[in-house]
């Protein structure tokens, strides 16, 4: 009872040992029920301990669906190869029994804390859909020379965490640069504005000491101090930087491009995205731009939510009706 209390709560506790035990006594009720059944029987010799083992495993079997690596843990503890037969049984049985009611408890409990958690295979249904399918499309974006009231504007009504940032060339032609992270800008604004070099966000910073200075505010981000932050977590503390500024500096202009990532990766509007899928949970990828071939224009962004299973069903069945 313990267990089912703290489970999924920040405690250090957990399910292994617990399902250890409540398999094992319910297995060793099971042993004596046999032992008072054929007691009378001297040839025939029940062992409770055995029984003890096998009601572990079938527990840890039906709750987890792990097999090979529970064979092993639990013959590792036992030190019988003898009842490697018997073990491996009872957790195929438990197994199959599992699966025909419910997902293994690690799978419901992701599914309760709403975590987008990419499986290693995509569906098949995937096969029919393209990236674009897939891809965030209501984007906002920022220029790259952009006023600070902008940017308050943008943390202020937007959850993103990355925005696309575009340059407009002297023909006109609006030019795609890269992204910026919300936490990445949040850095860049608290190393400013707390260090003696903020002159250097209104200069294009092209010479040695302007690009080293430029290093320099965005050394805090490289080593993490804002990677990790949440999105709320950096909203609050960016809404009380913009709390400090006053009206002349909220009308300062920044370059973007310096702390921009200018090389994100990019897959054609029309890739299949099982194939987009693949390149998404192999690499590790937080972000995934989505560009129209012909005129190299971003058209959407693709995040971990956005390949979650039951989200893409919605949208395929959204396209056939």
């Amino acid at each position: 009872p313990l267990s089912c209390i703290t489970y999924g709560i920040s405690v250090p506790s957990g399910l292994f040992v617990p399902s250890i035990i409540c398999g094992a006594a319910y297995g060793r009720i099971v042993g004596m029920l046999m032992v008072h059944v054929f007691d009378s029987e001297e040839e025939l010799e029940v062992d409770e301990g055995t029984y003890a083992l096998l009601g572990a495993a079938s527990f840890l079997a039906g709750a987890m669906r792990m097999t090979v690596s529970l064979c092993v843990i639990l013959l590792e503890l036992t030190n019988n190869l003898k009842l490697l037969p018997l073990v491996m049984l009872v957790l195929l049985i438990a197994k199959v029994v599992g699966d025909g009611f419910n997902k293994a408890i690690y799978d419901i409990h992701i599914e309760l804390k709403d975590l987008p958690f990419l499986e290693e295979q995509p569906e098949r249904f995937l096969r029919h859909m393209i990236a674009l399918d897939a891809a965030s499309q209501n984007l906002v974006d920022l220029r790259r020379r952009e006023s600070l009231r902008r940017i308050k504007e943008v943390f202020t009504e937007t959850s993103h965490n990355a925005f696309p940032v575009y340059s407009t060339a002297s023909n006109g032609t609006v030019i795609f640069i890269g992204l910026i992270l919300r936490s990445s800008i949040f850095a860049m604004l608290r190393s400013t504005y707390s260090s003696p070099i903020a002159s250097t966000l209104q200069r294009a910073g092209n010479d040695a000491d302007d690009m080293e200075a430029i290093a320099e505010l965005r050394r805090p981000f490289i080593r993490g101090h804002g990677s990790n932050d949440g999105v709320g977590a950096t909203m609050v503390a960016s809404n009380e930087l913009f709390r400090k500024l006053s009206d002349d500096e909220l009308d300062t202009i920044v370059d973007l491009k310096p702390y921009c990532n200018t090389s994100p990766y990019i897959v054609p509007f029309n890739l299949s995205l099982s194939k987009t899928y693949l390149l998404f949970r192999g690499m590790g990828l937080r972000h995934l731009c989505v560009i129209k071939e012909s005129s190299q224009r971003l058209v959407g962004i693709i995040t971990r939510k956005d390949l979650d299973e039951e989200t893409l069903r919605k949208r395929l069945s959204s396209s056939y009706s």
